[in-house]
């Protein structure tokens, strides 16, 4: 869909799928030409299918319009699926995240942008239309740090959240505080805590949530210091240390010499 300019109605293209595309605002009722700037895409009414809203623009003209919501009322007999994907925590709403679903011969990519349209801001939640599908033979998960998370078999019709911590019964408790010392540092650092978290991995990410250290923590019985050596430049961190049923996690700020 593209919103309109001034006395413009808002105007909507189909995907006849050979590479062109053919406009189609009057069959399916989009006819609003009052001024609209933005376009946001959602499932709104949770039954299934896509529906826009236009975003009203300036109405310093003395124009009284407020945004428009096109409702999808699809009655047919396709099929779908919805991902719902909680990214890590500096990312929580999985931006710059990007999904493959696969369906026999047929490839569809979805990625997890900030914005799509002025003023307007579209669902995080992926849509994929799978016609007569029943089902998606695989979802591939592409997460920025680099991790790969791939499910297969996912019955259509329903709406999945995944989460990139996959481990199952885990619980997570946030760190207040994650006492470090020699920091300022040139490259050994030092993480002092109960020996039970320090027991675990601890994987360490930047704001970008690339992973900059990961590794088996190696400690002796009952001390509570973990020694890392970690050539990273200065700034803030996530820590995560996953023990046997628990996730702890923090953030760090760390100061080069």
């Amino acid at each position: 869909m593209i919103p309109n300019a001034l006395l413009n109605p808002d105007r909507f293209y189909k995907n006849n799928g050979d590479g062109t595309f053919a406009e189609i605002a009057n069959q399916v009722g989009i006819n609003n030409t009052g001024i609209s700037r933005g376009m946001a895409t959602a499932d709104f009414d949770n039954d299934g299918d896509i529906d826009v809203i236009a975003a009203a623009a300036d109405t310093s003209m003395g124009s009284s319009q407020h945004a428009i919501l096109y409702r999808n009322d699809y009655s047919g007999n396709n099929n779908w699926l919805d991902i719902n994907l909680v990214g890590e925590i500096s990312i929580k709403d999985a931006i710059g995240h990007q999904l493959e679903i696969k369906v026999g011969d047929q490839c569809w990519i979805h990625e997890v942008v900030g914005g799509r349209s002025y003023s307007s801001q579209s669902s995080s939640i992926a849509h994929f239309g799978l016609g007569s599908k029943t089902k998606a033979d695989s979802l591939i998960i592409n997460f920025p740090s680099g991790i790969q998370k791939i499910l297969t078999n996912i019955s259509a019709n329903q709406k999945i959240t995944v989460h990139k911590d996959f481990n199952q019964g885990i619980q997570h408790v946030n760190l207040p505080q994650i006492n470090i010392f020699q920091n300022p540092s040139r490259g050994n650092l030092n993480f002092q805590m109960s020996a039970e978290i320090l027991s675990g991995k601890i994987e360490i990410t930047n704001l970008e949530g690339q992973i900059v250290y990961s590794s088996s923590a190696k400690i002796g019985s009952g001390e509570n210091i973990l020694t890392i050596d970690l050539s990273v430049s200065q700034g803030l961190y996530h820590v995560k240390f996953l023990t046997n049923n628990n996730l702890y996690r923090g953030i760090i700020n760390i100061v080069k010499l």
